[in-house]
């Protein structure tokens, strides 16, 4: 599914769920109803699991006949239940772990789940705006052949940045989650979300540095190992990183990696037959990277801009190169950047 897809999927299935829906009590209703106010509520209490298994039933049911209001009726119950104000703590805390629970196996399906039912999970957990869906929204963010759901849940993590800090060892373990899923991401339009839910600062920044780096490394690895294409995903981390760069101290390794992508992105440039559409997207990526490059770097004047070099069409195919080997240095000739504090390898390979 590619990145229009996405956003169709997103769109059909937020319209289907247009506005509040005013549904009749039934049973399984009536049963939480019963349950609500206590103070101590099992984790696996039955009552919660058989209302779960009715909402996730009807709306497969719903969405198999073509019901409009299917995605949002879901929705809404999830609300309704969810801010109840009877709501006990112990409540609240057994509906998201169930929850979380039977979402996290219907993302298992992977494309053996309906892709709109796997929005409108995904939906639901980020509509909550609790910590207590995280479970949830790793599983989503994890879900094969669900694009819409994974970038659906990464909105969701960055939309909880503020409450996650607040714990240290939540926010952790959460930047530990969305770097393992942003290194195996193949869709740049998720990425780029993986790379705003990543986007912390303060106590949290180097961690959420190394994880960003961690993942364009993964990502650097997926184009050299048969995925070439440029997705555009990183301008998003060199942007952040370099409104960031004064208080980075990793900087270094960043110039390591910034070096890799600045080079596979002019060769890619440079490749027959790569659409308009993606070039402008390597454009893009290596303005951001090589702006954050120079504001690392802070090179002597004048400095390498490949950048500049890209907007003239004369001889671009031999002043790329050239331009790029005043950073990354040949055999014959040093750049830049191969000598200390940076250390980066003649021709910038991808870093280990």
């Amino acid at each position: 599914m590619n990145k229009r897809s996405i956003l169709s999927v997103v769109s059909f299935v937020a319209w289907l769920g247009g506005g509040p829906i005013a549904a009749a009590q039934v049973p399984e209703d009536n049963a939480l109803d019963a349950l609500r106010t206590r103070s101590s509520v099992p984790a696996d209490d039955p009552a919660i699991e058989t209302w779960i298994t009715y909402r996730l039933k009807k709306l497969t049911d719903d969405l198999q006949v073509g019901s409009e209001e299917a995605a949002g009726g879901f929705l809404q119950a999830y609300r309704t239940q969810f801010n109840h104000t009877e709501n006990s703590a112990s409540f609240k805390a057994a509906l998201l772990q169930q929850s979380n629970q039977r979402f996290a196996a219907e993302f298992e399906k992977g494309q053996g789940l309906p892709v709109a039912v796997g929005l409108t999970l995904a939906r639901t957990l980020a509509d909550l705006k609790d910590v207590g869906t995280i479970g949830g929204l790793t599983a989503g963010l994890q879900a094969k052949g669900q694009p819409a759901a994974r970038y659906t849940c990464a909105k969701a993590f960055a939309a909880l940045i503020p409450a996650i800090q607040a714990d240290t060892t939540l926010t952790k373990t959460t930047i530990e989650r969305l770097r393992d899923a942003g290194a195996q991401e193949s869709n740049g339009l998720i990425l780029k979300r993986i790379y705003e839910a990543l986007s912390y600062r303060e106590a949290n920044l180097e961690t959420a540095a190394g994880a960003m780096m961690e993942i364009i490394k993964g990502q650097l690895r997926r184009r050299a190992g048969g995925a070439p294409a440029c997705d555009g995903a990183e301008e998003t981390a060199f942007n952040f990183l370099r409104n960031e760069a004064g208080n980075l101290q990793a900087k270094p390794r960043l110039v390591v990696l910034l070096a890799a992508d600045l080079r596979m992105d002019v060769e890619r440039y440079l490749t027959p037959g790569v659409s308009e559409e993606e070039k402008y997207l390597i454009e893009l990526t290596i303005d951001a990277a090589e702006n954050l490059l120079q504001r690392v770097v802070a090179p002597p004047s004048p400095a390498p801009s490949v950048r500049e070099v890209i907007k003239k069409t004369e001889n671009r195919d031999l002043n790329l190169p050239l331009e790029l080997n005043k950073w990354i240095g040949t055999e014959q000739n040093k750049g830049l950047l191969n000598g200390p504090p940076w250390n980066v390898p003649v021709g910038a390979p991808i870093p280990d």
